[in-house]
């Protein structure tokens, strides 16, 4: 059982030895051509691509700073401020130095000083004072500069290899206040430099200014003689062409070929290579490309057969495992790969076994015991007493129920319905954690709805009032640790305590009542049932106020419509009761549905948006002001504008013309609805109105006949045809033959 590894070791020596040999040749004859006749060509056309590379980067970073400079709160930074607005400004400032990092690969670091207040911001230190500042000795350069814009290269700057662009503040004063400052590193612009360089290690690439100074360079300078890159320098200064190749001869008789670039920048792009590099005998190149190639190809085929070992090894090791665990329990197979199938096929079944064992055994027992308590499934004394012997709970101890729910669940983003198993983990756990450091006694568990639940256990002898503390001093901690360490807000609601487990079913009803009465106190987020007050006894609706919030609706005025709901809450919450004001936002829901139905003509646009389940995740009174005002008058109106016509034709002939420009793409019907921002559902209905098909129908003709036109007027293959018009070849003839009633090749046969 190795034909594997054979067939590995085969590919790789074919993989190593083809390219090389090839590679061997091709270079040899290019370097020979290359070397003499275009090295000089070669040079300008490096210039050109550094010209492009180093104009680009400068110009870029110039363009991402001005931009930063012209900002409003960079010149309001140099104008009075108060304490507040300082702090926010300078909060701007920093995120937008920040920023500007994400905005050009070459800038490293970019701060903002002002001269006056002393102010630094930087993108790497954050605010920091002059005297700890990293850079703080180049300031004194800077703050002579008069120029808006500058490259140089500032003392503390140049130690860390970067040049520093100096922009001064504000941009329109002719008095320099202040400096916004980037720093590029050098060394990233001179690597570049040299990965341009052609053959020979010898050549030079210099970036100068306009004053003649070196900003950037290929290599170390020292390896080209400065006796030679002065007067290279020199002769380019006073020349008046924009390019030029050229040479001069040093003191030692050497001589030296050098070509340059003038930009509009003014920058200059020098490049100096040596005689003696250029005319050099270059038969060496055969026996080199030679010798390179035997080594290369021993040491190629050397690591492959070695690396196809290795890469062998860990299949070998697992066929010998799996024989070992199947106990010949899966056949023998000549081809490594398929017995391995096998036994992994055996494997996953063996965990499918287990795993169904494990979820068996879940909930644990004592919890499941727990759970059929609080839901009161004990009806009988004899088998509850059993339960608690067989678990080790007193039952004649006072017992009292927490309960803990999670809110702002599936409104602020932070987590998704998917997360709901993770965060009920994540509570229990907690819950857990600071009951096993307290001294209280108990059990938590979740239920069915996704609520953390404490039962807590104390002595019988305990006073109500010291009960209801010590538990009200445990739900502080669980709010605290939940907020603090996982950002979660939570309410919970407290029970009644009772002297018997019998009746921890009456005291977790009770938690859930006073939990209810969350929506009419938002400022309490722990409350108990004994807390609650007594409710009016004939409560009214606020039919006028829920005309008012109608008409506004419809009338498209945001304020009255915000100034209703609120009139709406105020009057609702005056009752007290929590089943009228939670029934009274379903009634004015239903009522806004009822009144976009009359406008429409049917409800079936916003009902699409199952708003009355968003309602139900909102807990408090604000929280459902808001969802009325920031979600349902901007869904109403969107519906409003989505019933125009005209708007769904145009919408129809866009996406007929997309899919015709896209037929090669997999089309979705959702893709189509939220490149035109509308609802996908009603994009459907007006799609099917205005074409008689449905979209996918549509879609799927299109392709076909596109597919059929193919098939009479050009020579492509079937395969080909089909992955033109996004088909795999299988779903083509598929769905070809459904349509024309003939498979493709039949059909291009008869039509051609």
């Amino acid at each position: 059982m190795k034909s594997y590894l054979s067939r590995l070791i085969w590919l790789g020596c074919l993989s190593v030895c083809l390219p090389l040999v090839l590679a061997g040749i091709v270079y040899y004859n290019t370097s020979m051509k290359r070397e003499i006749a275009h090295i000089q060509t070669n040079n300008q056309d490096s210039l050109g691509i550094v010209q492009r590379f180093i104009d680009d980067a400068m110009f870029g970073v110039v363009e991402e700073l001005s931009k930063s400079a012209l900002e409003p709160f960079i010149y309001e930074s140099f104008l009075p401020l108060e304490d507040t607005r300082r702090v926010n400004n300078n909060i701007s400032i920093l995120k937008e130095v920040s920023a500007l990092l994400n905005r050009s690969k070459f800038m490293k670091n970019v701060y903002y000083f002002n001269s006056n207040s002393k102010l630094i911001l930087s993108s790497a230190q954050g605010n920091v004072h002059e005297s700890y500042f990293k850079y703080r000795d180049d300031l004194q350069v800077i703050g002579g500069i008069r120029k808006s814009t500058y490259w140089k290269y500032l003392p503390a700057s140049q130690k860390d290899g970067y040049i520093s662009l100096i922009m001064t503040l504000p941009t329109t004063s002719p008095n320099p206040q202040g400096a916004l400052v980037a720093q590029v590193e050098v060394e990233k612009i001179n690597e570049y430099l040299s990965t341009i360089l052609p053959l020979t290690r010898n050549e030079s690439i210099f970036v100068l200014n306009k004053s003649g100074q070196v900003l950037f360079q290929s290599n170390d300078q020292s390896r080209s003689d400065k006796r030679v890159i002065d007067p290279v320098v020199q002769t380019i200064a006073a020349s008046q062409q924009l390019s030029n190749n050229a040479s001069m001869t040093d003191d030692s008789g050497n001589e030296y070929f050098y070509s340059f670039r003038k930009s509009s920048l003014g920058m200059t792009y020098v490049s100096v290579i040596p005689r003696d590099e250029m005319v050099k005998d270059l038969r060496w190149i055969l026996w080199a490309t030679i010798a390179a190639v035997a080594i290369f190809l021993a040491m190629g085929i050397f690591l492959t057969i070695y690396n196809s070992r290795r890469v062998y090894h860990p299949i070998g090791e697992l066929v010998d495992y799996g024989k070992k665990l199947s106990k010949d329990k899966v056949g023998a197979h000549r081809e490594e790969t398929s017995y391995i199938r096998e036994c992994l096929d055996y494997f996953n079944h063996q965990l499918q076994v287990s795993n169904k064992w494990i979820a068996q055994s879940e909930p644990s027992l004592i919890e499941k015991f727990m759970q059929q308590l609080l839901e009161g499934d004990y009806m009988s004394s004899q088998l509850l007493q059993e339960g608690c012997r067989e678990f080790g709970i007193q039952a004649d101890r006072t017992y009292i129920v927490l309960l803990v729910r999670i809110e702002d669940f599936g409104k602020t983003g932070r987590f998704q319905p998917k997360d709901k198993p993770l965060l009920i983990y994540a509570l229990t756990n907690v819950m857990n954690e600071l009951l096993a450091s307290s001294s209280q006694k108990g059990y938590v568990i979740h239920d069915f709805r996704g609520y953390g639940v404490a039962v807590l256990s104390f002595d019988s002898a305990a006073l109500p009032d010291f009960v209801i503390c010590a538990t009200r001093t445990y739900a502080e901690k669980v709010q605290s640790a939940l907020y603090t360490y996982l950002n979660i807000r939570a309410s919970m609601g407290i029970g009644r305590s009772y002297p018997h487990i019998a009746d921890i079913a009456l005291s977790y009803r009770e938690a859930q009542v006073a939990l209810q009465t969350r929506l009419l106190k938002e400022s309490e987020s722990i409350l108990q049932i004994d807390d609650n007050t007594e409710k009016q006894p004939f409560p009214k609706y606020p039919h006028a106020i829920e005309t008012i919030i109608t008409e506004a609706l419809i009338d498209g005025d945001a304020a009255r419509f915000e100034q209703g709901v609120r009139d709406f809450n105020r009057c609702v919450q005056k009752t007290e009761s929590y089943y009228f004001v939670y029934q009274s936002y379903h009634v004015l829901l239903a009522a806004l549905v009822s009144s976009a139905e009359k406008k429409c003509g049917t409800a079936l646009g916003i009902l699409e948006y199952d708003l009355f389940d968003q309602l139900r995740t909102y807990q408090t009174s604000e929280e459902i002001c808001l969802w009325f005002i920031d979600v349902v008058m901007p869904l109403y109106m969107k519906v409003m504008r989505e019933n125009n016509n005209s708007l769904g034709k145009t919408a129809v002939k866009e996406v007929c013309k997309y899919i015709a420009d896209n037929l090669d793409k997999d089309i979705s019907l959702t893709e189509c609805a939220a490149m035109f921002d509308i609802n996908a559902s009603y994009l459907s209905r007006i799609f099917k109105k205005e074409t008689n098909e449905s979209f996918h129908t549509y879609l799927s003709n299109c392709k076909l006949n596109e597919a059929a036109r193919l098939l009479v007027d050009s020579d492509e293959t079937i395969s080909q045809i089909a992955a033109m018009i996004g088909y795999s070849h299988r779903t083509f003839n598929r769905v070809f033959q459904r349509l024309y009633g003939t498979s493709p090749s039949d059909y291009r046969k008869v039509h051609r």
